[in-house]
């Protein structure tokens, strides 16, 4: 299974997985040949260490072939094929393989425990993932999927390209003229659209039309992903489109104007400090509780994953910050299964806090971690 996002339903799968032998293993596709010859190559040499840990762990073949031969298949691949992403996470158990490409350059690491390594994923479960663009105009729709660092156009064979195409789907028989106001008087006065056996019908009618339409393409490609969508285009247009529209997370700024001499890399230029905006802002309010918290020596802040873990495990921690450069690593205890970064973030997750990643000179206290309590 190939997905290009983790959230919902396959962040939980990975959280609540706890087998004999879980393999985590994370690459980056980026750079010259990566998404080749050059990822195969890291990926070969990962599998090596994977079936190190495993002979380690009493794991031997045959077993340990069945459970690392879905990702053996992919070095044999010619060529390595990359959809979108700038890295890959395989999560290996005796029920199979999941695969990601995901937009985040991961360092090389495998991890060979009894539950899966998920730490490495923690920038993308808390927003420095993937945002939508959606680019309106009467004349031209396009939407594209994006992140910090890249932007691609997202094919969809039943998102309207333009406003005739859509009304035509609807009346394939009937050849239209469109007489349209002038951008800034749509809504105020009637237009005409005229046509063979048509009468005169309200522009803003037909606008409402074809924007529902493309507000069906849209919403049915990203109902699951959650993820922000920003829009593009004139003010009278996305006005309209958030009245019809049914997708529930549209950001609230937009990029203003015609979208339509836009080329992508401007649009993405554009976009990012939206997304930005909106993916800080939960992280920057918790960071302020935990500074507030850690200065008046409150007993709902604690910054030792000694203690941290059991509270997670209890549910007593809302809000969970790692330094980045533990959450992007390896195992920090003796074995696997002493990992307690990961498990702090497996049991926060799981038990609805939320988890962030940050510099460690940017956490309160002088630790790796920095946890807010519920009690």
């Amino acid at each position: 299974m190939l997905t290009h996002s983790i959230g919902g339903p396959q962040l939980d799968v990975l959280l609540r997985a706890q087998q004999r032998w879980c393999v985590s293993i994370f690459l980056p596709l980026g750079g010259a040949g990566a998404a080749g010859s050059g990822a195969q190559a890291v990926l070969g040499n990962l599998l090596r260490e994977a079936r190190k840990r495993l002979d380690l762990r009493g794991v031997r073949h045959p077993v340990a072939d069945a459970l690392l031969e879905p990702a053996q298949a992919l070095v044999q691949e010619r060529p390595f094929r990359r959809h979108h992403g700038d890295g890959l996470a395989l999560f290996l158990s005796c029920e199979g393989m999941r695969r990601h490409e995901l937009p985040l350059a991961f360092e090389p690491l495998v991890v060979v425990s009894d539950r899966f390594h998920v730490t490495p994923l923690v920038p993308l479960m808390t927003g420095d993932g993937r945002f939508d663009i959606l680019a309106l105009s009467q004349n031209r729709v396009r939407l594209f999927t994006a992140s910090r660092h890249d932007i691609e156009q997202v094919v969809l064979p039943d998102l309207p390209q333009s406003m005739e195409e859509a009304l035509g789907a609807d009346d394939p028989d009937v050849q239209f003229q469109f007489h349209t106001a002038s951008s800034a008087a749509l809504g105020h006065q009637p237009s005409s659209r005229i046509g063979h056996g048509v009468g005169v019908h309200d522009a803003k009618t037909d606008v409402a039309r074809f924007l529902r339409r493309v507000d069906r393409a849209v919403s049915h490609r990203l109902r699951e992903d959650e993820a922000p969508l920003v829009l593009a285009g004139v003010a009278y247009l996305l006005a309209i489109y958030r009245d019809v529209g049914s997708y529930p997370n549209v950001a609230g700024p937009v990029i203003e104007g015609n979208p339509d001499d836009l080329e992508p890399e401007k649009l993405h230029s554009r976009a990012w400090p939206v997304a930005a905006s909106l993916f800080d802002a939960p992280r920057q309010e918790a960071h302020g509780r935990h500074r507030d918290l850690h200065d008046m020596n409150s007993p709902l802040w604690s910054g030792e994953l000694d203690a941290i873990v059991p509270a997670a495990h209890r549910g007593r921690v809302a809000t969970l910050f790692l330094a980045a450069e533990t959450a992007a690593g390896p195992p920090t205890g003796d074995h696997a299964e002493d990992d307690l970064p990961n498990l702090a973030t497996v049991h926060t997750l799981l038990n609805g806090g939320a988890v962030y990643a940050l510099p460690s000179a940017q956490l309160p206290g002088s630790g790796t971690a920095s946890a807010e309590l519920r009690y």
